[in-house]
């Protein structure tokens, strides 16, 4: 989690190792055949021997507090185990983790491995490895360059179409502000209200010409001398319906006088004088009633 990213775009390039090894040159020919923009400066070290972790430790350092280049490469040829025994040093190692610029290990060959490999940012097989890893090639930069360019002109002709367009629709508006269309646009709505007055009037006239006969229809319609007329026919028929009520009543009750004049007659003590009868006496003048009073 400590190790630091390279930087996207690198400008200058510090080597940490011998001035006069077959390293250093390996880098520079490698650097000036991919990119002769990068620049590189070599903080000088030895590399082997008693003394070598020292002169590491103190070119790291050095780079550090001059913060000239933006990545180190930091290592040698190849050689023996005991050739390349300072890059296992604590020293060396504290040193390569603790540096503020990202560093690239580059020790010896493929095969060989040191401390520094494990606690450096990057590992590179070989310097001249290292020295890739920090160029982009002329021709790849060229490449995104073009790109870059076609994507600047792309957003450029982008810029001046949406100018354009927005010209455009200001020139629009401003036509529509203008007080000859002002007076244009005022005129065409004063015609175009005076059609739909004239409409309008025109429809209220039809139905104001329509509604008497309407009227005519609909009281007619509703006429009291027709409800008159029903009502009398109304009236007829109860009235003779009344009258065959009463007649039929009348003879009703006329037949019931009779039959009761009939009952009348017959209990009648006028009847009874009409058919005659005596009143029985006794010896005493005592008017017998009873069969018990005969003797």
């Amino acid at each position: 989690s400590h190790k630091k990213q390279l930087p996207e775009h690198i400008n200058c390039v510090g080597i940490v190792t011998s001035p006069t090894g077959a390293a250093v040159k390996d880098i520079l020919t490698v650097l000036k055949r991919r990119n002769p923009n990068i620049k590189a400066i070599i903080y000088p070290s030895l590399v082997q021997g008693e003394y070598a972790q020292g002169d590491i430790c103190h070119a790291i350092e050095s780079a550090n507090n001059r913060n000239e280049c933006d990545v180190l490469i930091v290592g040698r040829g190849g050689g023996s185990l005991e050739d390349l025994w300072p890059f296992n040093e604590e020293s060396v190692v504290h040193a390569i983790y603790h540096s503020a610029l990202p560093i690239i290990s580059a020790v010896g060959h493929e095969i060989d491995t040191t401390l520094s490999d494990y606690v450096a940012d990057l590992r590179a097989p070989t310097p001249s490895a290292a020295a890739e890893l920090v160029s982009s090639d002329s021709s790849e930069l060229l490449n995104r360059l073009h790109t870059l360019e076609q994507r600047l002109v792309k957003a450029q002709q982008s810029k001046l179409s949406y100018l354009s367009n927005e010209k455009n629709y200001l020139q629009h508006r401003l036509s529509q502000v203008h007080p000859e269309q002002q007076l244009q646009l005022q005129q065409q709505k004063a015609d175009e209200l005076s059609l739909r007055l004239k409409q309008v009037m025109k429809r209220n006239i039809e139905q104001l010409q329509s509604k008497p006969v309407q009227l005519r229809q609909r009281l007619l319609q509703q006429s009291p001398i027709k409800t008159m007329q029903l009502q009398q026919e109304h009236v007829s028929q109860n009235a003779h319906r009344l009258t065959q009520a009463m007649q039929n009543s009348l003879q009703h009750n006329r037949e019931n006088f009779v039959h009761l004049i009939e009952q009348l007659q017959l209990v009648s003590p006028l009847a009874t004088i009409a058919r005659g009868y005596s009143v029985t006496r006794n010896s005493k003048n005592e008017v017998i009633s009873k069969v018990a009073q005969v003797k």
